[in-house]
């Protein structure tokens, strides 16, 4: 045997959880029983999505998410000052299947 206990000595349902997103299958029907919210333990929480815009993209037909110059690859020389809340331009029939604007910086 190695170390100093085997495998059998070893009891993962009494194993103190410091891991709030999980618990052991005693600790989650305790909980239950008494009411709790489980959703915190739930394994498939939803992820907060980043936005398109959060990361400095912007559909047309969107309010600009942030103030300063965009530009669209849907369009020669489009770079164009946009104020947050201005809806984005659409250039239909262009060769890209949508508009999507990209933040190229406050300063142009």
């Amino acid at each position: 045997m190695y170390g100093f206990f085997s495998i059998a000595q070893f009891d993962t349902a009494k194993q103190i959880n410091t891991d709030p997103y999980k618990l052991t299958y005693d600790e989650f029907l305790e909980k239950e029983e008494a009411g709790e919210d489980l959703t915190p333990y739930l394994e498939e929480q939803p992820k907060p999505k980043i936005t398109s815009q959060a990361r400095g993209h912007c559909q047309a037909g969107q309010p600009c998410p942030k103030s300063g110059y965009w530009f669209t690859l849907a369009k020669a020389d489009s770079q164009a000052y946009f104020k947050q809340g201005d809806i984005m331009p659409d250039y239909p029939n262009n060769h890209w299947s949508e508009v999507i604007w990209q933040f190229d910086g406050e300063k142009g």
